[in-house]
Protein backbone atom coordinates (compact mmCIF):
# COMPACT_ATOMS: atom_id res chain seq x y z
CA UNK A 1 0.00 0.00 0.00
CA UNK A 2 1.29 3.46 -0.97
CA UNK A 3 2.59 5.84 1.66
CA UNK A 4 0.01 8.58 0.44
CA UNK A 5 -2.93 5.87 1.09
CA UNK A 6 -1.95 5.18 4.42
CA UNK A 7 -1.86 8.69 5.12
CA UNK A 8 -5.14 9.90 3.17
CA UNK A 9 -6.66 6.84 5.41
CA UNK A 10 -5.58 8.00 9.05
CA UNK A 11 -6.42 11.65 7.67
CA UNK A 12 -10.08 10.07 6.98
CA UNK A 13 -9.99 8.44 10.77
CA UNK A 14 -9.01 11.23 12.53
CA UNK A 15 -11.71 14.02 10.40
CA UNK A 16 -14.25 10.99 11.56
CA UNK A 17 -12.97 11.59 14.91
CA UNK A 18 -12.92 14.96 14.94
CA UNK A 19 -16.49 15.44 13.52
CA UNK A 20 -17.73 13.40 17.07
CA UNK A 21 -15.45 15.51 19.26
CA UNK A 22 -17.56 18.47 18.73
CA UNK A 23 -20.17 16.46 20.91
CA UNK A 24 -18.09 15.18 23.02
CA UNK A 25 -19.53 14.63 26.35
CA UNK A 26 -16.37 14.30 28.82
CA UNK A 27 -13.05 15.91 28.43
CA UNK A 28 -10.19 15.33 30.50
CA UNK A 29 -6.88 16.93 30.15
CA UNK A 30 -3.29 16.97 31.72
CA UNK A 31 0.32 18.85 31.19
CA UNK A 32 3.42 19.06 32.67
CA UNK A 33 7.19 19.73 32.44
CA UNK A 34 10.20 18.21 34.32
CA UNK A 35 13.40 19.82 34.14
CA UNK A 36 16.24 17.09 35.79
CA UNK A 37 20.13 18.27 36.44
CA UNK A 38 22.03 14.72 35.63
CA UNK A 39 25.78 13.98 36.82
CA UNK A 40 27.34 10.79 35.81
CA UNK A 41 30.70 9.71 36.67
CA UNK A 42 30.76 7.52 33.31
CA UNK A 43 28.93 8.74 30.19
CA UNK A 44 30.42 6.53 27.99
CA UNK A 45 29.60 3.62 30.10
CA UNK A 46 33.46 2.50 29.37
CA UNK A 47 35.44 -0.25 31.14
CA UNK A 48 38.58 2.20 31.23
CA UNK A 49 39.08 6.32 30.97
CA UNK A 50 36.00 6.72 32.86
CA UNK A 51 34.85 10.78 31.72
CA UNK A 52 32.31 12.66 34.04
CA UNK A 53 29.93 15.13 32.68
CA UNK A 54 26.92 16.92 33.82
CA UNK A 55 23.94 17.08 31.49
CA UNK A 56 20.29 19.11 31.62
CA UNK A 57 17.08 17.31 30.28
CA UNK A 58 13.63 19.04 29.63
CA UNK A 59 10.69 16.67 29.45
CA UNK A 60 7.30 18.07 28.88
CA UNK A 61 4.45 15.91 29.16
CA UNK A 62 0.73 15.63 28.14
CA UNK A 63 -2.48 13.29 28.60
CA UNK A 64 -5.67 14.16 26.51
CA UNK A 65 -8.90 11.77 26.82
CA UNK A 66 -12.05 12.08 24.86
CA UNK A 67 -15.47 10.98 24.22
CA UNK A 68 -18.01 11.41 22.41
CA UNK A 69 -21.61 9.56 22.02
CA UNK A 70 -19.83 7.40 19.19
CA UNK A 71 -15.97 8.07 19.56
CA UNK A 72 -13.29 8.16 21.76
CA UNK A 73 -9.46 9.33 21.33
CA UNK A 74 -7.10 8.85 24.20
CA UNK A 75 -3.16 10.37 23.58
CA UNK A 76 -0.68 10.58 26.37
CA UNK A 77 3.10 10.79 26.44
CA UNK A 78 6.49 12.88 27.19
CA UNK A 79 8.96 14.85 24.89
CA UNK A 80 12.36 14.94 26.40
CA UNK A 81 15.26 17.21 25.28
CA UNK A 82 18.90 17.11 25.92
CA UNK A 83 21.61 19.16 26.04
CA UNK A 84 24.64 15.96 25.97
CA UNK A 85 25.81 16.04 22.21
CA UNK A 86 27.95 13.99 20.70
CA UNK A 87 26.46 9.94 20.02
CA UNK A 88 23.79 10.99 22.52
CA UNK A 89 20.45 10.73 21.79
CA UNK A 90 19.07 14.39 21.64
CA UNK A 91 15.12 13.80 21.50
CA UNK A 92 13.33 10.86 22.65
CA UNK A 93 9.43 10.87 22.55
CA UNK A 94 7.43 8.41 24.07
CA UNK A 95 3.71 8.62 22.80
CA UNK A 96 0.98 6.35 22.89
CA UNK A 97 -2.19 7.87 20.90
CA UNK A 98 -5.43 5.75 19.89
CA UNK A 99 -8.92 6.64 18.50
CA UNK A 100 -11.48 4.64 17.71
CA UNK A 101 -15.50 6.10 16.05
CA UNK A 102 -18.46 3.97 15.68
CA UNK A 103 -19.38 4.44 11.76
CA UNK A 104 -22.40 3.19 11.38
CA UNK A 105 -24.30 2.04 14.68
CA UNK A 106 -23.90 -1.63 15.87
CA UNK A 107 -22.20 -2.56 12.36
CA UNK A 108 -19.08 -0.75 11.03
CA UNK A 109 -16.18 0.78 13.35
CA UNK A 110 -12.60 1.82 12.58
CA UNK A 111 -9.72 2.17 15.07
CA UNK A 112 -6.39 3.92 14.53
CA UNK A 113 -3.34 3.98 16.90
CA UNK A 114 -0.01 4.98 17.03
CA UNK A 115 3.03 5.20 19.56
CA UNK A 116 6.81 6.17 19.74
CA UNK A 117 9.15 4.81 22.32
CA UNK A 118 13.24 3.65 22.58
CA UNK A 119 14.15 0.41 22.01
CA UNK A 120 17.89 -0.95 21.96
CA UNK A 121 19.71 -1.91 18.38
CA UNK A 122 22.14 -4.29 20.01
CA UNK A 123 20.68 -5.91 23.25
CA UNK A 124 23.45 -7.49 23.81
CA UNK A 125 25.42 -3.84 23.50
CA UNK A 126 25.61 -0.91 26.58
CA UNK A 127 22.63 1.54 26.07
CA UNK A 128 22.52 3.16 29.64
CA UNK A 129 20.11 6.25 30.34
CA UNK A 130 17.94 8.17 27.91
CA UNK A 131 19.66 11.34 27.00
CA UNK A 132 22.63 10.90 29.13
CA UNK A 133 24.73 8.55 27.97
CA UNK A 134 26.80 8.36 25.42
CA UNK A 135 26.51 4.99 23.68
CA UNK A 136 24.72 5.07 20.02
CA UNK A 137 22.79 1.97 20.87
CA UNK A 138 19.44 2.98 21.16
CA UNK A 139 16.60 3.76 18.19
CA UNK A 140 13.31 5.10 18.35
CA UNK A 141 10.92 3.36 17.09
CA UNK A 142 7.44 4.82 15.06
CA UNK A 143 4.27 3.26 14.67
CA UNK A 144 1.01 3.81 13.27
CA UNK A 145 -1.79 0.90 12.94
CA UNK A 146 -5.30 1.40 11.47
CA UNK A 147 -8.20 -0.94 11.82
CA UNK A 148 -11.34 -0.86 10.03
CA UNK A 149 -14.09 -3.51 10.97
CA UNK A 150 -17.34 -4.85 10.96
CA UNK A 151 -19.21 -6.73 13.79
CA UNK A 152 -22.55 -7.55 14.26
CA UNK A 153 -24.91 -10.60 15.71
CA UNK A 154 -27.87 -12.25 14.07
CA UNK A 155 -30.40 -12.05 17.33
CA UNK A 156 -29.09 -14.62 19.86
CA UNK A 157 -27.66 -16.94 17.83
CA UNK A 158 -23.89 -15.71 16.37
CA UNK A 159 -21.88 -13.41 16.47
CA UNK A 160 -19.45 -11.91 13.58
CA UNK A 161 -16.13 -10.14 12.95
CA UNK A 162 -14.62 -8.90 9.98
CA UNK A 163 -11.23 -7.07 10.31
CA UNK A 164 -8.24 -5.54 8.60
CA UNK A 165 -5.25 -3.96 9.70
CA UNK A 166 -2.29 -1.90 8.52
CA UNK A 167 0.60 -0.49 10.22
CA UNK A 168 4.13 0.63 9.84
CA UNK A 169 7.20 0.39 11.88
CA UNK A 170 9.71 3.59 11.48
CA UNK A 171 13.27 3.06 12.92
CA UNK A 172 15.35 6.55 13.51
CA UNK A 173 18.70 4.48 13.02
CA UNK A 174 19.35 2.64 9.90
CA UNK A 175 20.77 -0.42 12.12
CA UNK A 176 17.38 -1.38 12.70
CA UNK A 177 15.19 -1.74 9.30
CA UNK A 178 11.63 -0.89 8.67
CA UNK A 179 8.93 -2.87 7.32
CA UNK A 180 5.16 -2.44 6.81
CA UNK A 181 2.14 -5.32 8.00
CA UNK A 182 -1.41 -5.91 6.74
CA UNK A 183 -3.25 -8.04 8.22
CA UNK A 184 -7.31 -9.55 8.21
CA UNK A 185 -9.56 -11.69 10.87
CA UNK A 186 -12.82 -13.03 10.42
CA UNK A 187 -14.49 -15.00 13.36
CA UNK A 188 -17.91 -16.14 13.60
CA UNK A 189 -19.13 -17.61 17.17
CA UNK A 190 -21.83 -18.78 18.72
CA UNK A 191 -24.37 -16.28 20.97
CA UNK A 192 -26.62 -16.94 24.11
CA UNK A 193 -28.93 -19.31 22.58
CA UNK A 194 -26.59 -22.13 22.83
CA UNK A 195 -26.57 -21.91 26.68
CA UNK A 196 -23.89 -23.21 27.84
CA UNK A 197 -22.31 -24.71 24.99
CA UNK A 198 -20.04 -22.56 22.92
CA UNK A 199 -18.44 -22.66 19.20
CA UNK A 200 -17.00 -20.58 16.98
CA UNK A 201 -15.49 -20.62 13.57
CA UNK A 202 -12.35 -18.05 12.99
CA UNK A 203 -9.35 -17.68 9.78
CA UNK A 204 -6.13 -14.99 9.80
CA UNK A 205 -4.09 -13.61 7.79
CA UNK A 206 -0.92 -11.97 8.09
CA UNK A 207 2.14 -10.61 5.87
CA UNK A 208 4.99 -8.61 6.48
CA UNK A 209 7.34 -6.72 4.38
CA UNK A 210 10.59 -5.34 5.05
CA UNK A 211 12.38 -2.13 3.90
CA UNK A 212 15.66 -2.18 2.90
CA UNK A 213 18.33 0.39 4.13
CA UNK A 214 17.39 3.22 1.95
CA UNK A 215 13.51 2.34 2.84
CA UNK A 216 12.76 1.10 -0.10
CA UNK A 217 10.40 -2.45 -0.04
CA UNK A 218 12.66 -5.07 -1.09
CA UNK A 219 11.02 -7.75 -3.68
CA UNK A 220 13.86 -10.03 -3.17
CA UNK A 221 14.08 -9.58 0.61
CA UNK A 222 13.54 -13.53 1.94
CA UNK A 223 12.74 -12.06 5.59
CA UNK A 224 9.41 -11.30 4.34
CA UNK A 225 6.59 -13.26 5.72
CA UNK A 226 3.48 -14.82 5.15
CA UNK A 227 1.13 -16.67 7.64
CA UNK A 228 -2.95 -18.06 6.50
CA UNK A 229 -4.60 -20.26 9.68
CA UNK A 230 -8.00 -21.48 10.47
CA UNK A 231 -9.82 -22.91 13.16
CA UNK A 232 -12.60 -24.31 14.67
CA UNK A 233 -13.00 -23.62 18.53
CA UNK A 234 -15.65 -25.47 20.86
CA UNK A 235 -16.04 -24.72 24.71
CA UNK A 236 -18.47 -26.09 27.50
CA UNK A 237 -19.27 -24.47 30.99
CA UNK A 238 -19.90 -26.93 33.76
CA UNK A 239 -20.65 -24.50 36.08
CA UNK A 240 -19.76 -20.47 37.11
CA UNK A 241 -15.90 -22.04 38.28
CA UNK A 242 -15.56 -24.16 35.42
CA UNK A 243 -15.37 -24.17 31.64
CA UNK A 244 -13.46 -26.50 29.27
CA UNK A 245 -12.49 -25.31 25.60
CA UNK A 246 -10.56 -26.85 22.52
CA UNK A 247 -10.30 -26.17 18.98
CA UNK A 248 -8.78 -27.95 15.97
CA UNK A 249 -7.16 -25.81 12.40
CA UNK A 250 -4.22 -25.80 10.03
CA UNK A 251 -1.57 -23.23 9.15
CA UNK A 252 -0.49 -22.49 5.77
CA UNK A 253 2.89 -20.29 6.45
CA UNK A 254 5.48 -18.70 4.00
CA UNK A 255 9.01 -17.91 6.03
CA UNK A 256 12.44 -18.20 5.77
CA UNK A 257 13.68 -21.26 8.21
CA UNK A 258 16.63 -24.06 9.01
CA UNK A 259 13.76 -26.21 8.17
CA UNK A 260 10.88 -27.33 5.68
CA UNK A 261 8.49 -27.74 8.49
CA UNK A 262 6.95 -23.96 8.96
CA UNK A 263 2.94 -25.29 8.49
CA UNK A 264 0.44 -27.97 9.63
CA UNK A 265 -2.05 -29.31 12.27
CA UNK A 266 -3.17 -27.22 14.92
CA UNK A 267 -4.94 -28.32 18.11
CA UNK A 268 -5.23 -26.94 21.82
CA UNK A 269 -7.28 -27.54 25.02
CA UNK A 270 -7.48 -25.86 28.05
CA UNK A 271 -9.80 -25.41 31.28
CA UNK A 272 -10.46 -21.68 32.72
CA UNK A 273 -11.43 -21.84 36.54
CA UNK A 274 -12.66 -19.14 37.86
CA UNK A 275 -13.91 -19.43 41.57
CA UNK A 276 -14.39 -15.76 42.54
CA UNK A 277 -14.60 -12.48 40.52
CA UNK A 278 -10.96 -12.04 41.62
CA UNK A 279 -9.40 -14.83 40.70
CA UNK A 280 -8.93 -16.22 37.29
CA UNK A 281 -7.01 -19.54 35.90
CA UNK A 282 -6.62 -20.41 32.39
CA UNK A 283 -4.43 -23.44 32.04
CA UNK A 284 -4.24 -24.88 28.31
CA UNK A 285 -1.85 -26.94 25.91
CA UNK A 286 -1.40 -27.61 22.33
CA UNK A 287 0.58 -28.64 19.43
CA UNK A 288 1.40 -26.39 16.45
CA UNK A 289 4.30 -27.10 13.51
CA UNK A 290 7.44 -25.98 16.09
CA UNK A 291 6.06 -28.05 18.72
CA UNK A 292 4.15 -27.69 21.78
CA UNK A 293 2.28 -24.64 23.15
CA UNK A 294 1.72 -25.09 26.91
CA UNK A 295 0.13 -21.81 28.17
CA UNK A 296 -0.85 -20.50 31.52
CA UNK A 297 -2.77 -17.20 32.98
CA UNK A 298 -3.38 -16.30 36.19
CA UNK A 299 -4.82 -13.25 37.66
CA UNK A 300 -5.87 -12.31 41.16
CA UNK A 301 -6.48 -9.08 42.60
CA UNK A 302 -7.56 -8.28 46.08
CA UNK A 303 -7.87 -5.32 48.10
CA UNK A 304 -4.50 -4.45 48.91
CA UNK A 305 -2.59 -6.94 46.23
CA UNK A 306 -2.51 -7.93 42.79
CA UNK A 307 -0.77 -10.69 41.07
CA UNK A 308 -0.51 -12.09 37.37
CA UNK A 309 1.57 -15.01 36.21
CA UNK A 310 1.70 -16.15 32.35
CA UNK A 311 3.18 -18.51 29.98
CA UNK A 312 2.99 -19.00 26.77
CA UNK A 313 4.84 -20.22 23.30
CA UNK A 314 4.55 -18.90 20.09
CA UNK A 315 5.34 -17.39 16.89
CA UNK A 316 6.06 -13.44 16.63
CA UNK A 317 8.78 -11.06 15.43
CA UNK A 318 11.33 -8.70 16.05
CA UNK A 319 8.44 -5.79 15.09
CA UNK A 320 6.08 -7.49 17.29
CA UNK A 321 8.06 -7.02 20.41
CA UNK A 322 9.73 -3.79 19.54
CA UNK A 323 6.07 -2.41 19.62
CA UNK A 324 5.19 -4.37 23.29
CA UNK A 325 3.23 -6.48 22.16
CA UNK A 326 2.90 -10.25 22.07
CA UNK A 327 0.06 -12.93 22.14
CA UNK A 328 -0.19 -15.22 25.11
CA UNK A 329 0.62 -13.64 28.84
CA UNK A 330 -1.36 -11.06 30.58
CA UNK A 331 1.34 -9.24 31.61
CA UNK A 332 3.40 -6.58 30.02
CA UNK A 333 6.87 -5.99 32.23
CA UNK A 334 9.20 -3.00 32.05
CA UNK A 335 11.94 -5.87 29.78
CA UNK A 336 9.34 -7.15 27.10
CA UNK A 337 10.38 -5.37 24.49
CA UNK A 338 14.42 -7.06 24.49
CA UNK A 339 15.15 -8.64 21.10
CA UNK A 340 17.39 -9.47 18.58
CA UNK A 341 18.27 -7.34 15.23
CA UNK A 342 16.86 -9.65 13.08
CA UNK A 343 13.64 -9.64 10.70
CA UNK A 344 13.54 -13.92 11.02
CA UNK A 345 10.55 -15.14 12.55
CA UNK A 346 11.05 -16.07 16.55
CA UNK A 347 9.79 -18.47 18.18
CA UNK A 348 8.96 -16.58 21.87
CA UNK A 349 8.97 -18.91 25.01
CA UNK A 350 8.00 -16.42 27.79
CA UNK A 351 7.22 -16.70 31.53
CA UNK A 352 6.36 -13.61 33.05
CA UNK A 353 4.75 -12.19 36.72
CA UNK A 354 3.67 -9.21 38.75
CA UNK A 355 2.91 -8.87 42.19
CA UNK A 356 1.55 -5.77 44.28
CA UNK A 357 1.23 -5.68 47.85
CA UNK A 358 -0.18 -1.54 48.97
CA UNK A 359 -0.66 -0.87 52.30
CA UNK A 360 -1.46 2.51 53.77
CA UNK A 361 1.89 4.45 52.99
CA UNK A 362 4.19 1.61 51.51
CA UNK A 363 4.01 -0.13 47.83
CA UNK A 364 5.77 -3.11 47.32
CA UNK A 365 6.17 -4.03 43.21
CA UNK A 366 7.66 -7.45 41.96
CA UNK A 367 8.48 -7.62 38.43
CA UNK A 368 10.18 -10.47 36.02
CA UNK A 369 9.96 -11.80 32.41
CA UNK A 370 11.99 -14.30 30.70
CA UNK A 371 11.71 -14.68 27.15
CA UNK A 372 14.05 -17.35 25.06
CA UNK A 373 13.79 -16.39 21.78
CA UNK A 374 14.18 -18.96 19.00
CA UNK A 375 15.37 -17.46 15.53
CA UNK A 376 13.81 -19.74 12.62
CA UNK A 377 16.34 -18.47 10.19
CA UNK A 378 19.39 -19.48 11.70
CA UNK A 379 18.34 -21.75 14.82
CA UNK A 380 20.07 -19.36 16.94
CA UNK A 381 18.59 -18.86 20.68
CA UNK A 382 18.97 -15.68 22.64
CA UNK A 383 17.08 -15.49 26.44
CA UNK A 384 16.29 -12.23 28.02
CA UNK A 385 15.63 -11.97 31.60
CA UNK A 386 15.02 -9.51 34.10
CA UNK A 387 13.62 -9.18 37.45
CA UNK A 388 12.93 -6.00 39.87
CA UNK A 389 11.71 -4.66 43.17
CA UNK A 390 10.15 -1.96 44.22
CA UNK A 391 9.70 0.10 47.37
CA UNK A 392 7.38 3.49 47.66
CA UNK A 393 6.54 4.81 50.96
CA UNK A 394 5.21 7.94 51.67
CA UNK A 395 6.55 9.60 54.74
CA UNK A 396 5.83 13.15 56.86
CA UNK A 397 5.66 16.60 55.01
CA UNK A 398 4.09 15.30 51.70
CA UNK A 399 8.12 13.38 51.89
CA UNK A 400 8.51 10.33 50.05
CA UNK A 401 11.45 7.66 49.41
CA UNK A 402 11.40 4.78 46.95
CA UNK A 403 14.08 1.89 46.40
CA UNK A 404 14.54 -0.11 43.32
CA UNK A 405 16.67 -2.99 42.38
CA UNK A 406 17.13 -4.16 38.64
CA UNK A 407 18.46 -7.86 37.91
CA UNK A 408 19.26 -8.12 34.04
CA UNK A 409 20.55 -11.04 32.42
CA UNK A 410 20.83 -11.97 28.22
CA UNK A 411 22.77 -14.62 27.05
CA UNK A 412 23.61 -14.15 22.90
CA UNK A 413 23.28 -17.61 21.58
CA UNK A 414 25.05 -16.53 18.39
CA UNK A 415 28.11 -16.14 20.48
CA UNK A 416 27.20 -17.72 24.18
CA UNK A 417 28.47 -14.16 25.58
CA UNK A 418 26.38 -13.47 28.74
CA UNK A 419 25.60 -9.62 30.21
CA UNK A 420 24.35 -9.42 33.31
CA UNK A 421 23.61 -5.36 34.85
CA UNK A 422 22.47 -5.30 38.71
CA UNK A 423 21.24 -1.59 39.03
CA UNK A 424 19.96 0.26 42.14
CA UNK A 425 18.32 3.39 42.83
CA UNK A 426 17.30 5.25 45.90
CA UNK A 427 15.25 8.62 45.35
CA UNK A 428 13.73 10.99 47.65
CA UNK A 429 10.48 13.51 46.91
CA UNK A 430 9.68 16.64 48.41
CA UNK A 431 6.07 17.92 47.20
CA UNK A 432 6.47 21.77 47.40
CA UNK A 433 3.08 22.71 46.42
CA UNK A 434 -0.01 21.49 44.90
CA UNK A 435 1.36 21.32 41.46
CA UNK A 436 5.49 21.29 42.15
CA UNK A 437 7.61 18.36 43.25
CA UNK A 438 11.57 18.11 43.62
CA UNK A 439 13.45 15.28 43.91
CA UNK A 440 16.79 13.76 44.34
CA UNK A 441 18.28 10.60 43.37
CA UNK A 442 20.96 8.23 43.38
CA UNK A 443 22.10 5.41 40.55
CA UNK A 444 24.24 3.06 40.78
CA UNK A 445 24.71 0.48 37.64
CA UNK A 446 27.16 -2.15 37.93
CA UNK A 447 27.27 -4.22 34.47
CA UNK A 448 29.42 -7.40 33.89
CA UNK A 449 29.91 -8.85 30.18
CA UNK A 450 32.01 -11.65 28.69
CA UNK A 451 32.83 -9.27 25.48
CA UNK A 452 35.97 -7.56 25.93
CA UNK A 453 36.02 -4.21 27.79
CA UNK A 454 32.42 -4.20 27.77
CA UNK A 455 32.19 -4.26 31.54
CA UNK A 456 31.28 -0.89 33.54
CA UNK A 457 30.38 0.84 36.91
CA UNK A 458 28.25 3.96 36.97
CA UNK A 459 26.99 6.48 39.76
CA UNK A 460 24.84 8.80 38.71
CA UNK A 461 22.80 11.66 41.01
CA UNK A 462 20.62 14.12 39.72
CA UNK A 463 18.06 16.57 40.72
CA UNK A 464 14.55 17.21 39.33
CA UNK A 465 11.83 19.97 39.47
CA UNK A 466 8.01 18.96 38.21
CA UNK A 467 5.30 21.20 37.50
CA UNK A 468 1.62 20.31 36.94
CA UNK A 469 -1.34 22.13 34.95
Amino acid sequence: MAKHTKSILLLSLSTVVAAEWVSAAEWTTSSGITYRHVYSDNTELSAENEESRSTSLLTPNFSLQGSGARANVDVSGSLQFSDAGGQTDNFNPSVNASADAELIENFLFIEADASARQTSIDPFGRTGSAGVSNTDNSTTTYQYGITPYISSRIKDYVTYELRYNFDDQVNDDSDVDGSTQDSASFNLSSGSYFGRFSWGLGADYRKTEYEDRSGNVSATDNSDNEFISGNVSFGYRFSRKWQLTASVGKEWNDYQSTTDNVDGDTWSTGIVWTPNARTTVNLGYGERYFGSTPSLDISYRHKKSELSLGYSRSTTDSRGIRAGGRAGTSNLSRFSNLTSRTNSTIIDERLDFSYTLSGKRTTLTLEGDRSKQTTEDTGVEDIFSGYSLSIDRALASRMSVSFSYNWDEREDGGTSDVVQTDDYRLSLTKQLSERTNISLDYNHTDRDSDRVDDDYIENRISVSVSVSH
